[in-house]
């Protein structure tokens, strides 16, 4: 080697020492690391003396091997130190025939960081060995680079088949959420990696075949990247999902089991919250309001409560409970969907959390409508019965005191008639007088009948009574009127018609209503006509008249109580619209029905229909 050389080796070198073949220090130069070689007392003497004995063995065969190849040999030892062990690089290079330079220059720090690294990366495949935690190191390309033993698993692959290939080349059976087959799965994966994209918590399923066992995990992805921006290399990490989406499906399950035992029962159960919100509400809740729970969700629930019973529901939330109950019952009105109130029993009790607090409320609504309505129903029954009564009372009452005073009315008006003289005037009053007496008094019959059929007060006596003298005889009680009114009078009865089962007085109360209506509202010159006919069962009589007739609009009306119907029908004297009421009572009383057709400015036609003897004795009997 040349001086220049020579020079440049020593510059760089901790240590250069010029040596004889037999290890004789002929020249040296040393930093201040080598305190040994400061003094002058270094030259002349071997080699041995300051480095140990492996070295100087080291040094003859490398002086062997330079000498014979005239080329440089480089090799590394070891000095232990006071606590720690020193790392050199010696490097023997020929200077003649017999002599050789070494240049040793202290590597420690190089080979501590080497050693701190190799320790470093061990701990830290040993740390990710360990990690519960799948992780897969790619490379831009997608070429997976390392692997871990937990995602190994995971994955269900061998580190041989895993390690230099990508995904879309493993066919592993791994299935995406929300993606349909293994394929697709890998090329979403592999495109993910070599876009340098991020994937968070995508859910990944394996299925075995072996064990028919499903494992899930979540799979992540990030890219490492240097400071310019270049991918580095990409980690992704699968963890272990599997027990906690087991857990979740089986929360889910039994969730689903108690939503469904909730909504198959009939009461609204909910809760809400303090400010009274809804929180929840089961199925029952569309039943009895027509709105679903999920409409009314996060809704006050103070507003589908009526109105009338809103400050007594509402003084509950505000007053709260008193100490020796924790839950009230008050029967209330939901208001629903069709603004119908439907009457509940509300079962309202706190919800405590751990300290004692109250948190919120629950309770059930339980259906008491039917009852509800019900009792509405029998309260205004008996208070209408009462109200009834109280007009049959009146109605007894009235008619009793007033019939003394007709009496005399009438025989007063019989004497004046009989001894005032023959003057028309004064006979047309006294006619008067007893006309309106006798229109009274039969009023007063009618209400009298009225109030005891209406208020069960009848005991009907049922014999066998012959149709056709009912008939006559009444005809015969209104012959006079008739004639005077100026009607034709027709009857039309079938020969031997059957016997009705029926009492006497109040089927002739009944033909005479129907009789006396149809002369009433014949004008002079018109016709009545009674018709009676039978069949196997029931015998049908018909008064049919060519009077005024009744409109289409009151003709459904004609059975109510005290109904008169239109001006030209209520302006006819003696008309107190008591009359048919009192028919279709006696007719339905004898398990008859009772019609009217009528044309208006053509004549009416009123129909009874009445069962024979035979068949009501067998009613009867039956």
């Amino acid at each position: 080697m040349d001086y220049a050389a020579t020079s440049v080796v020593q510059m760089i070198s901790d240590v250069f020492l010029r040596l004889d073949q037999d290890g004789t220090i002929l020249g040296y130069k040393a930093s201040d690391k080598y305190p040994p070689f400061l003094t002058q007392d270094a030259l002349g003497k071997s080699i041995r003396d300051y480095f140990t004995a492996s070295f100087a063995e080291e040094f003859q065969e490398y002086y062997r091997q330079t000498l014979e190849s005239m080329e440089a040999h480089t090799w590394e030892y070891s000095i232990q130190g006071s606590r720690l062990l020193h790392y050199q690089e010696a490097t023997m290079f020929p200077l003649g025939l017999n002599e050789v330079g070494i240049a040793i220059k202290d590597i420690s720090d190089r080979r501590w960081s080497e050693e701190a690294l190799r320790k470093s990366e061990h701990l830290y495949r040993h740390m990710i060995q360990n990690l519960q935690v799948g992780i897969i190191i790619f490379t831009p390309g997608g070429e997976i680079l390392s692997c871990n033993q937990i995602g190994l698993q995971l994955l269900g692959i061998s580190e041989e088949r895993l390690l230099g290939s990508d995904l879309r080349h493993l066919k592993l059976d791994l299935i995406a959420e929300g993606v349909s087959t293994r394929e697709d799965t890998a090329n979403h994966i592999y495109k993910t990696v070599v876009s340098g994209a991020t994937l968070h918590n995508l859910l990944i399923y394996r299925d075995s075949l072996q064990t028919s066992y499903r494992t899930c995990f979540a799979l992540n992805i990030v890219p490492e990247r240097d400071e310019g921006g270049a991918i580095q290399y990409v980690v992704a990490t699968i963890t272990d999902i599997t027990d906690f989406k087991n857990a979740e499906a089986a929360l889910y399950a039994s969730e689903e089991q108690y939503a469904r035992l909730l909504n198959s029962i009939h009461e609204v159960i909910f809760l809400i919250d303090l400010d009274g919100s809804w929180v929840f509400l089961n199925s029952a809740w569309q039943e009895y309001t027509g709105y679903s729970p999920y409409e009314s969700m996060g809704q006050q629930w103070i507003d589908y409560i009526e109105p009338c019973d809103r400050e007594r529901v509402q003084s509950l939330l505000v007053d709260g409970f008193t100490d020796d109950s924790n839950s009230v019952r008050h029967e209330i009105r939901l208001t629903g969907q069709n603004n119908q109130p439907r009457w509940v029993e509300m079962r309202l009790r706190p919800v405590l959390n751990d300290d004692g607090q109250v948190t919120g409320y629950s309770g059930t609504f339980i259906d008491i409508n039917e009852r509800k309505l019900n009792q509405e129903q029998a309260f205004r029954l008996e208070v209408q019965s009462r109200l009834l009564e109280l007009q049959r009372q009146l109605t007894v009452n009235v008619s009793h005191d007033m019939r003394t005073p007709l009496s005399v009315i009438l025989t007063s008006a019989h004497l004046l008639k009989r001894k005032l003289p023959e003057s028309p005037a004064y006979l047309g009053h006294v006619d008067t007088i007893q006309q309106q007496a006798h229109l009274l008094s039969t009023s007063l019959d009618k209400a009298l009948s009225m109030a005891h059929l209406l208020h069960g007060g009848v005991e009907y006596s049922f014999v066998p009574i012959n149709v056709e003298d009912v008939v006559k005889e009444v005809v015969r009680r209104f012959q006079q009127v008739i004639t005077e009114r100026g009607l034709l009078m027709k009857l039309e009865i079938e020969e031997s018609l059957p016997f009705i089962l029926a009492d006497h007085a109040w089927i002739m109360k009944t033909f005479e209503n129907l009789l006396d209506n149809a002369i009433k509202f014949t004008a002079s010159g018109g016709t009545v006509l009674i018709n009676a006919s039978s069949n196997e069962d029931s015998i049908t009589i018909e008064i049919v008249d060519t009077g005024i007739g009744i409109s289409s609009e009151e003709l459904p009306n004609v059975f109510e109580t005290f109904y008169k119907g239109d001006k030209s029908r209520s302006g006819v004297s003696g008309i107190s619209g008591i009359g048919l009421t009192v028919v279709k009572a006696v007719v339905e009383a004898h398990h008859g029905s009772v019609t009217i057709e009528s044309i208006e400015g053509v004549g009416t036609t009123c129909r009874v229909v009445l069962p024979a003897a035979v068949v009501e004795q067998r009613k009867l009997i039956g």
